[in-house]
């Protein structure tokens, strides 16, 4: 077994392998991979373990270079899963002893493996510290009567909610170009609440690395021939993943999302996605833990392994490392618990 450094040269080969491999997600993929280089400003390491010339595991890692050190993660932004993808414990053995000797060697202060739910790590990273999140996921492959399914799969109060969209006389189209709709909703909302949101950045690349139709979709509801809500999704391989939600504050009583989460959901069916990834959730998050479970979802707990290794960047505020480390994990800022 050799390890090797994924380049562009490899990049077909290493797609073949993703897609070989049904746990892969979006967060895998090269496409998501120069997206967020660019956007963050940061490099890459992607590990590939080869045996018999084939690659058989992989381990994706972005570094974000500061004055405190290196942060590294796999990988960051708003909780983006990387880990190991492989099928074999040995090929990930190997793949987390050159994670450990890369960040030992180098000016490392902190780096954190985030677990895929669908692919958990047997035996973790070298860590000190833990964080956990529930991912929350809707199987949805397999159904042949797919509004009757879905119907099935999700909570009586949401069905209801469809309801009272349709009654309302909201609509739903799939509308690519609606970027700057879901922008402007999400900013204004997540400035209004004092929320973390996504930047001009982010949207404004969306189109530069990803094609509209095979690797992300927008749904819009209208109602009154305005739109009223969206929703930003992404695909690979075998996952749909929910992204970026919008509403207008006002047209909430209408439930024009619940109607947006029906064809979405209804969408992904007939295009042979096997899951519908609500995306992890924090354990305090009741309310957003109790919609998900609503939509059918099942419980897919996994870790954030996190490794300090220059002990002073913990003295660092919060509000210092956010400032330093834009859209990095550094560290778990609300329970600064060590592993023995």
């Amino acid at each position: 077994m050799k390890i090797e450094i994924l380049d562009k040269f490899r990049y077909a080969e290493y797609e073949e392998f993703l897609l070989s491999n049904e746990h892969s997600l979006f967060y895998h993929s090269t496409r998501y991979k120069d997206f967020l280089e660019d956007l963050l400003g940061c490099e890459s390491r992607y590990l590939l373990a080869y045996e018999n010339g084939k690659i058989v595991a992989a381990l994706p890692l972005m570094i974000k270079d500061g004055p405190l050190g290196k942060v590294v993660n796999s990988l960051p932004y708003y909780g983006s899963n990387g880990g190991v993808i492989s099928n074999n414990t040995i090929f990930t053995q190997a793949l987390f002893n050159e994670y450990n000797r890369f960040i030992a060697s180098s000016n490392v202060s902190s780096a954190t493996v985030v677990e895929n739910p669908l692919n958990l790590l047997g035996t973790p990273p070298a860590h000190n510290m833990k964080d956990q999140r529930i991912g929350q996921l809707t199987s949805i492959g397999g159904y042949k009567n797919h509004e009757e399914a879905i119907f099935k799969i999700i909570d009586g109060n949401r069905r209801n909610e469809i309801r009272r969209a349709q009654k309302h006389e909201v609509t739903v189209i799939e509308d690519n170009f609606q970027i700057d709709f879901i922008r402007s909703v999400h900013q204004n909302e997540m400035k209004k609440h004092n929320r973390k949101f996504k930047t001009d950045d982010f949207f404004s690349k969306i189109h530069k690395y990803f094609e509209p139709r095979e690797d992300f979709k927008i749904f819009i509801a209208y109602r009154e021939n305005r739109p009223v809500a969206g929703l930003l999704m992404f695909y690979f391989n075998k996952t749909a993943e929910y992204f970026t939600p919008v509403v207008l504050e006002q047209e909430r009583i209408h439930q024009p999302m619940s109607l947006i989460l029906y064809h979405a959901l209804l969408d992904a069916m007939k295009h042979n996605f096997k899951w519908f990834n609500w995306g992890g959730t924090w354990l305090t998050q009741k309310g957003v833990y109790r919609f998900k479970k609503q939509m059918g979802s099942a419980d897919y707990p996994y870790q954030y392994y996190t490794y300090i290794k220059k002990q002073g960047i913990l003295d660092k505020s919060p509000e210092e490392i956010l400032e330093l480390y834009p859209d990095f994990y550094v560290f778990n800022f609300n329970k600064q618990v060590m592993t023995q």
